[in-house]
């Protein structure tokens, strides 16, 4: 009988265990929220690099991209994500993310043939507990472009910089391929939802490293790293993880448009313009409070 109950006892201790590695596992979630942001953590070093070589297959390459990030400090979360978009149209997602570190890296692959432009940007972002009340995160910005010409009879040739006559031309032709898309994403809110571009001011999603450096026009360095982390906030929940329409249904972001971001010269909102595969446009809108 004494054994009997021991053993009972052990049984409970064991599930309650299991209960509590469970709760605790659960609490650590892949997830990206803007907090306040820690001035005093710093990113050592975050970068995203779009690299291209020739494969074995005629006229096909491959287009690496890779994306690293190291805080100063390990963080309670640390998570990155990030976008390459081919000719742009997305082409493939990366996300990483990992507790208690202070690094984050990862690596795709891709297998290509066509001549193209590829843009890619990461965000990368931490969350940083100074005590169970003070939550913190920190954030960065990377990104990085390369065009590639592709022929079946001489090896794929890749640059930033075009040099030759030729490169100076498959810029040219690949950049408008892209401002035409762009332009047919402003034109079809302009129709659908009366939204005249003149009163914003606008960028690509790949762009918007370069406010690493400056705020936006008419913000302040703090109103524009808020606005910039609650975007990224919606991105993650209503883009990376798949875009959600109007009638509910979620579908997976790849194929879509290159999101245009669209700020207001009034400083009161921030749209994305985002058009899936099946070419439906897509709005996702932010206030802006204080732009000091």
């Amino acid at each position: 009988m004494k054994l009997r109950y021991m053993f009972a006892v052990c049984g409970i201790f064991t599930i309650f265990i299991i209960a509590f590695l469970i709760f605790e596992k659960e609490d650590i979630k892949e997830t990206i929220i803007f907090f306040p942001i820690d001035r005093s953590a710093a990113y050592v070093t975050a970068n995203t690099s779009l690299t291209a070589s020739n494969a074995l297959a005629p006229g096909g390459y491959s287009v690496r991209l890779r994306s690293a990030s190291v805080l100063d400090r390990h963080a309670y979360l640390r998570q990155d994500l990030s976008f390459v978009f081919k000719d742009g149209r997305l082409r493939e997602k990366m996300g990483k993310w990992e507790p208690n570190t202070d690094r984050i890296v990862q690596e795709e692959v891709l297998q290509e043939k066509e001549s193209a432009l590829y843009s890619a940007v990461s965000f990368h972002y931490s969350e940083i507990h100074k005590n169970e009340e003070s939550i913190f995160s920190a954030q960065m910005m990377s990104s990085d472009f390369i065009y590639t010409v592709s022929s079946p009879i001489s090896p794929v040739s890749a640059f930033r910089v075009p040099f030759r006559q030729e490169d100076v031309q498959w810029k040219g032709i690949l950049d408008k391929g892209v401002e035409m898309l762009i332009e047919n994403t402003l034109n079809k809110a302009a129709d659908s939802y009366g939204i005249n571009k003149n009163d914003y001011y606008i960028f690509r999603l790949t762009e918007l490293a370069r406010f690493e450096t400056s705020p936006f026009p008419g913000f302040s360095r703090q109103a524009t790293d808020k606005a910039i982390g609650r975007l990224w906030e919606g991105l993650y929940k209503n883009y990376f993880l798949g875009i959600k329409k109007r009638d509910g249904t979620v579908i997976n972001p790849v194929d879509s448009t290159i999101p245009v971001i669209l700020l207001s010269k009034d400083k009161k909102i921030l749209l994305v313009l985002i058009q899936p595969a099946d070419g439906d446009l897509v709005i996702l809108k932010q206030e802006i409070q204080d732009s000091r």
